[in-house]
């Protein structure tokens, strides 16, 4: 009989279950009992549907070889086996758990793998598998995950008989280059998605994948974005030359001083190597710093002797005035408190606030020491310009009391590039 046959292996490593022809069993050997954790009194007669899901004893019963699956154990729900499937000659089915695998470890790899296949499947890019050939060049494509099947539209054959130029449009240099390139992905009906591909070559395996990022939408947004900040800059330059040439009908000089003042502004910007939207933000309010000027009589502000305390106290106001007129207008920085700032000192000294140290804007320190700069280097009515030697030494004698240290610093390197 079969049960004697067995009775001879049933010491062995493996469990051993004999199912009839309507699936109840007949015998079980101690280790089989053991791994499910019945007694062998208590199961004999028990149907195969109770260790199996239904829906899986066809699939055992198709795979010859053996197959990892899950089967019932008592009191502790449901664990993987390695499940071999022969038949007598009487057509008794006699199924063989193979259990020497260590439980825990199988569970972890068993874990690993439903991972992997949720991933490969339900990861929101396209995965394309390709075989490589002895030169470890691109063969044939070995498979692909759920979403190229899905949102590619190719039939399964379609899909394998194409060659890698006719999924992607990407030129060769770049497909085998280890940086992350974009490309075009063509649908079945002649349409792009654009993609950014990440490229992973697996020599000791002949394989080389290809993971396409969709981005789109990532590549709409930013032609949008870049539309709009190119449209939002062409408007501040236009706002900011309006605004000049108002400021230039009365004060001609003035006009040229915020130009130079905001050249200068740049350099020493650029030279802390502040961010370049900072740096944009310190232009415009170097062109802007003394627009409130055009409230203070073109007479007092060209006047040949020495201010009276009245006289310099109205000049004073000119950044109260650039305030009020640039405060309203939607600029993406504080342009209206850099202006407002710009004669304020470390010291305390400035005007209007008093304001000290970091209490400054930086974007204001920096415009106050270019102001002071190309004041003293430009020819006024009331003085001639003033030599590179005298206008070093004043802001040396003025670091850190007046001025930021390293910003003066910088401002002397850039003092000595002007050609004067």
């Amino acid at each position: 009989m079969i049960k004697d046959i067995y009775k001879s292996v049933e010491k062995t490593f493996f469990a051993i279950l004999i199912f009839d022809k309507q699936f109840k069993l007949n015998y079980i050997n101690e280790i089989g009992a053991k791994n499910l954790s019945y007694n062998i009194s208590e199961i004999k007669g028990v149907n195969l549907k109770y260790f199996f899901k239904e829906n899986k004893i066809e699939i055992i019963q198709k795979n010859k070889l053996g197959i990892l699956i899950k089967a019932f154990v008592k009191n502790k729900g449901m664990k993987y086996f390695k499940v071999i499937i022969e038949k007598n000659k009487d057509d008794k089915i006699i199924y063989l758990l193979d259990v020497s695998f260590e439980q825990k470890k199988m569970n972890i790899l068993f874990d690993i793998f439903e991972l992997r296949d949720y991933l490969f499947n339900y990861i929101d890019d396209y995965i394309f598998i390709y075989e490589l050939n002895n030169k470890l060049e691109i063969n044939r494509l070995l498979e692909v995950n759920l979403k190229v099947k899905k949102e590619l539209y190719y039939t399964q054959n379609e899909l394998f008989d194409k060659k890698i130029n006719e999924l992607f449009i990407i030129k060769a240099k770049d497909l085998y280059s280890k940086n992350k390139t974009k490309s075009k992905l063509v649908r079945r009906n002649g349409s792009y998605i654009t993609v950014e591909l990440t490229k992973l070559k697996i020599e000791n395996k002949n394989l080389f994948i290809i993971i396409a990022k969709d981005i789109e939408i990532e590549e709409k947004a930013n032609n949008i974005l870049e539309k709009n900040l190119q449209n939002r800059d062409k408007l501040i330059d236009e706002i900011v030359e309006t605004v000049s040439k108002i400021v230039e009908q009365k004060d001609p000089y003035t006009t040229g001083h915020q130009k130079n003042v905001a050249k200068i502004a740049v350099k020493i910007a650029q030279k802390l190597e502040l961010d370049d939207d900072i740096v944009k933000a310190i232009e415009i309010a170097g062109k802007l710093h003394d627009v409130g000027k055009i409230s203070i009589p073109t007479d007092l502000l060209n006047k040949p002797g020495k201010l009276i305390n009245e006289e310099f106290s109205l000049i004073k106001t000119h950044v109260d005035s650039g305030y009020d007129i640039l405060k309203n207008i939607d600029f993406p920085w504080d342009i209206a408190e850099y202006v407002l700032e710009h004669h304020e000192r470390l010291d305390g000294s400035g005007y209007p606030r008093g304001l000290k140290d970091n209490e400054i804007r930086i974007e204001a320190q920096i415009i106050a020491i270019s102001d002071v700069i190309d004041a003293m280097i430009s020819h006024r009515p009331y003085r001639p310009a003033l030599s590179k030697e005298i206008v070093i030494n004043e802001l040396k004698s003025k670091s850190g009391i007046h001025f930021n240290r390293k910003i003066t610093e910088i401002a002397i390197d850039i003092l000595n590039e002007l050609e004067v």
